[in-house]
């Protein structure tokens, strides 16, 4: 029974050639949760279908009517308008803020989705380059108008944001539920 158990559990281990949404995953999801029945080509969750069928038009609907985030993306005109027409500095900024977070969004669940298909050495990867695909752009279009001190403060504050941000709330909040560690 063992064996048998271990090789069925081989089987649900996503590979390079898996879909990106198993139909098992869908089904064992929806049934711990007590969602409706599945059929053969849809499941609901949490109240939100998810389409195993392959449409193109489907899955790039559901991609941006997945998160409430996303009706951030009415901005995306307006930010780029506000550049073209030379608004003010602070408006502009603003714009462009309220448009990309939205964007930022999509990258971390394409990061996730794209990781959940490889192993844990390559998803850490992935999820290490995407998501610090900001500092990227940035450090990029900074050398490209030769802006070196932007380019460091770039650096330095993504390296200060992860390691002290990050590493001092992971233990901040570690230190509220076990006093000792």
């Amino acid at each position: 029974i063992a064996a048998e158990n271990s090789r069925e559990g081989l089987r649900d281990i996503p590979s390079e050639s898996s879909p990106l949404i198993m139909k098992s995953i869908l089904r064992a999801s929806a049934s711990s949760q007590g969602d409706r029945e599945i059929s053969s080509n849809t499941v609901e969750t949490n109240g939100s279908e998810v389409h195993s069928d392959g449409n193109p038009w489907i899955a790039l609907k559901e991609m941006f009517t997945d998160s409430k985030v996303n009706i951030l993306f009415v901005f995306l005109p307006f930010a780029y308008y506000s550049h073209a027409a030379k608004w003010s500095d602070g408006s502009i900024f603003v714009l462009n803020f309220l448009a990309m977070v939205p964007l930022a969004s999509m990258l971390g669940v394409f990061t996730e989705e794209l990781a959940a298909h490889t192993n844990d050495v390559i998803g850490g990867l992935i999820n290490a380059t995407f998501g610090n695909a900001v500092e990227l752009v940035v450090a990029i279009q900074a050398l490209l108008a030769e802006d070196y001190r932007v380019v460091q403060a770039s650096l330095i504050g993504s390296v200060f944001s992860n390691l002290l941000l990050v590493l001092g709330m992971c233990f901040f909040c570690g230190g509220l539920k076990y006093p000792e560690q």
